[in-house]
């Protein structure tokens, strides 16, 4: 679309009023035997510079494993599969939270985690980030909406020099995730 830069790689997509550069993803060439028995092993993760006007923001997107491989085979009495998929699931989060490196700068990462705030990995991985939506969103925030299923586990994490102005969790849009839309600003170190 005319004015925006776009940049694909597999299920992951960046708009960006602004020019990226550096995308690079983070490939998973080790995990076809997972994905071959349907544990998972799905997970992706782009990273990118968006060359904002006033400093470059690294912004990273993701989607990582869901929990729901290991629960379907679990109703099929494979309880073994649930704990394969969380050792899966455990494996994926930390090997992008360390992929990702320092949360210094203007770093923003978003995207479906698959898990909720309250998840042991979560906890691990991702706490060291301030979450969008619990520092200023109203309600439960509920991003995963299928009927039975109503949680939030898509997530906008910023680093300590972000100001969440604003964030909402957008309209049914006739996909079963909903967004997470934050309204963000840089806070300038004092002198």
């Amino acid at each position: 679309a005319a004015g925006w830069h776009s940049h694909v790689d597999g299920q992951l997509c960046l708009l960006s009023r602004y020019p990226t550069r550096d995308a690079s993803g983070l490939t998973w060439d080790n995990l076809v035997a997972a994905r071959e028995a349907g544990l998972g092993g799905s997970s992706q993760a782009v990273k990118y510079v968006i060359e904002a006007p006033q400093r470059p923001i690294r912004l990273v997107n993701l989607h990582l494993e869901t929990p729901r491989k290991g629960f379907e085979s679990a109703l099929q009495l494979g309880v073994r599969r649930i704990n394969e998929n969380t050792t899966l699931r455990t494996a994926e989060s930390h090997r992008t939270r360390e992929w990702l490196g320092k949360g210094e700068g203007a770093l923003v990462v978003v995207g479906d985690f698959n898990m909720p705030v309250e998840s042991a990995i979560y906890r691990r991985d991702w706490s060291e980030f301030r979450n969008a939506f619990s520092e200023a969103g109203r309600g439960f925030g509920a991003t995963k909406d299928n009927g039975w299923i109503q949680v939030r586990i898509d997530h906008v994490l910023t680093g300590a020099r972000w100001r969440v102005r604003k964030v909402v969790v957008g309209p049914v849009t006739g996909v079963d995730h909903r967004p997470v839309i934050a309204d963000l600003s840089w806070i300038e170190a004092r002198r």
